[in-house]
């Protein structure tokens, strides 16, 4: 059965076939739908035997393909791709890679390497470097000269467009709107018939910087602005603009094209929350501690607070997970994940799966005393709940000036440790005496 992304229609006929290979099924359904905002046509494949088999049938004009598959290391099914397509541009894409990885996809043919979590931005960027948006540029501006000389072909163009569409004058006063630019403001056409739109955009500097650059080139190409609707909600767009000017070359308006950037914006936050969260417990992961990390450690020098870390594991977790399955244990992470979040302080403290059955806490603002009391208060909690037969080790330190990042987080460590080798739960490191139980 052919995927049902390959019916052309008027919107993505000429913006290129994209086949994506990912094995993890949200990336991939995720990434799908933003490069089909964008107007591709894109399918998909979940391994490299599929991949290849998609890539031979149906030819797509770039491949954004992980190095990381069940089946075969993405170089391998490059390097197979080339073979039977060798003139397909390929982009790399994964979260653990070497320079010597990246140096070794582009040898064996890929055009760009990028590195998991990445900036959408620069994704759309390098897939439309990649299928050569050269033919649908040339046809957007064939369409804007027939706009300029054709009033009747211009209207019939923006009323049938799916963007909002606005055409002002030189002063900057509407002249003509299309329904979706309706639809989107809630404005009629009338109704801001003797008003310079500019009254649409809410932040001044915003404004200004978009005007200079069509003053200086007479011409805007895919600016993010935020535009305000009737209703007066803020919408971000991204706007393409163009100065039009007569025969004599004096300047009589410009054509505004504008594209909603909310479902993108959506789906961009998305992307970044499922790579800074950890799936099983839902709490932040270690990529996204260490972040934050870094950054109370700045604010807490900077503002001279208090900040302190709680790490700490579960008591004997391999036995659950050996003796009663994956299933359990997992169940079990949840639990422990949900006590977690329930017991630190709402906005102000942030909980994290640090990996396996270890999870830190960070605590902004937070002395020791503080630190002991929250970690009370999980302790507690947990022996209350159906899990009270689990066990947790808990190391607390409070950061001082002198600590690097590498060693606040080491001393958390040993003082959970201590806490192991001790039966005590709770372990606060004392940096003169190098740990003392509570």
């Amino acid at each position: 059965m052919k995927d049902t992304n390959l019916k052309k229609n008027k919107k993505n006929e000429d913006a290129g076939l994209v086949l994506v290979v990912d094995d993890v099924v949200d990336t991939a359904t995720i990434i799908k739908k933003l490069l089909e905002l964008e107007g591709f046509r894109v399918i998909t494949a979940y391994d490299g035997k599929n991949a290849l088999k998609k890539a031979i049938n149906e030819k797509p004009d770039a491949i954004l393909l992980d190095i990381k598959l069940p089946d075969i290391d993405g170089i391998e099914l490059l390097k197979k791709i080339k073979e039977h397509l060798p003139d397909v541009s390929i982009v790399m894409f994964t979260a653990y890679a070497s320079v010597e990885t990246v140096i070794q996809s582009l040898q064996d043919g890929a055009i760009d390497f990028i590195q998991k979590p990445f900036e959408n931005e620069y994704l759309l960027y390098s897939i439309r470097k990649a299928v050569e948006k050269k033919r649908l540029h040339d046809q957007i501006k064939k369409n804007r000269e027939e706009i300029e000389a054709t009033k009747n072909y211009l209207e019939n163009v923006i009323e049938s467009s799916g963007d909002p569409i606005l055409i002002v004058d030189a002063k900057g006063y509407l002249v003509k709107m299309n329904k979706m630019a309706e639809e989107i403001l809630g404005y009629s056409a009338s109704e801001i018939k003797d008003k310079q739109i500019y009254f649409l955009y809410p932040y001044d500097e915003e404004l200004h910087n978009m005007l200079k650059i069509l003053r200086k080139k007479g011409y805007v190409s895919q600016y993010e602005i935020n535009i305000r609707n009737k209703k007066g909600e803020i919408i971000p767009f991204e706007l393409s603009i163009r100065v039009l000017r007569d025969h004599n070359n004096k300047l009589i308006g410009s054509v505004t094209i504008a594209r909603d950037l909310r479902e993108r914006k959506r789906l961009e936050e998305e992307l970044r929350y499922k790579s800074i969260t950890d799936e099983l417990t839902d709490l932040y992961n270690r990529r996204h501690f260490y972040e934050q990390l870094e950054q109370e450690i700045t604010r807490a020098k900077r503002m001279k607070t208090n900040l302190s870390l709680i790490l700490f594991d579960i008591d004997d977790f391999k036995y659950y997970n050996d003796t009663f399955g994956h299933l359990e244990g997992d169940r079990i992470l949840k639990k422990v994940g949900e006590i977690t979040k329930k017991n630190i302080r709402g906005k102000v403290d942030t909980a994290y799966r640090y990996g396996g059955d270890e999870f830190t806490i960070l605590l902004p603002g937070a002395d020791q005393k503080q630190a002991i009391t929250i970690a009370n208060r999980i302790v507690s909690s947990l022996k209350k709940s159906e899990l009270h037969y689990i066990n947790l080790s808990m190391g607390i330190v409070e950061y001082k000036n002198k600590y690097s990042l590498e060693e606040f987080v080491k001393h958390a460590d040993e003082a959970m440790y201590k806490a192991k080798q001790t039966c005590s739960i709770i372990n606060v490191y004392n940096h003169k005496k190098n740990g003392q139980n509570r």
